[in-house]
């Protein structure tokens, strides 16, 4: 339950899914009514897992009891994932992600239920065949991001990177490494600011 929880700068690496927001279940098996509204999660590392972010709304008898409204997931990379990001039940805003492909098969967005929805801006997709549902949104990029090393997990940006200044400004002041958001004269796409 929360209204405005923030989950940022953390690596998620192997798991079944990185971060799950959903309804909650007692011991008794009786689905409680949730409210899980506002969540922030930036500047995240998830890879190596089945799935990123999910948002699931718990239900009785087809009806949501979880209201997980206005998910915002902003500044992440996303890496070798099955399911970058699954919406089944609820609203997403996704800004300045990096979407990566890597000889799997993952895709960036699964939106699996009717009435759920998703904008997207200035995110980055290495791979156009990341963009199963790309949502609402039309300023997003299909290029080589240039992390310094992504087979290694260094999805710091290159010099030359095209994330570089080509995000929108989501009031995050700081990057994964602490590093001061922007550093030129708009945000980076990604977890990383370049440090100019």
């Amino acid at each position: 339950n929360g209204n405005g929880n923030i989950i940022r700068y953390n690596k998620f690496e192997g798991y079944t899914w990185g971060v799950r927001i959903s309804g909650a279940v007692d011991g008794s098996g009786t689905i409680q009514n949730n409210t899980i509204q506002n969540t922030l999660i930036h500047n995240n590392l998830f890879y190596d897992s089945t799935y990123g972010v999910v948002i699931s709304n718990q239900t009785t008898g087809g009806t949501a009891v979880t209201d997980t409204r206005n998910t915002k997931i902003y500044n992440n990379v996303f890496y070798k994932c099955g399911t970058h990001i699954l919406i089944q039940n609820g609203y997403v805003d996704s800004r300045n992600n990096i979407h990566l492909r890597n000889g799997d098969s993952g895709k960036a967005m699964d939106n699996i239920v009717a009435g759920s929805s998703c904008d997207q801006y200035n995110n980055c997709y290495n791979d156009i065949n990341l963009i199963s549902n790309r949502g609402s949104g039309i300023t997003s990029m299909v290029s080589d991001p240039l992390c310094v090393n992504m087979n290694n997990y260094d999805f710091r940006l290159q010099t030359n990177s095209p994330c570089i200044n080509s995000g929108i400004n989501v009031n995050i002041n700081y990057d994964y490494d602490m590093t001061i958001i922007p550093q030129g004269s708009e945000p980076d796409i990604g977890a990383f600011e370049k440090y100019i």
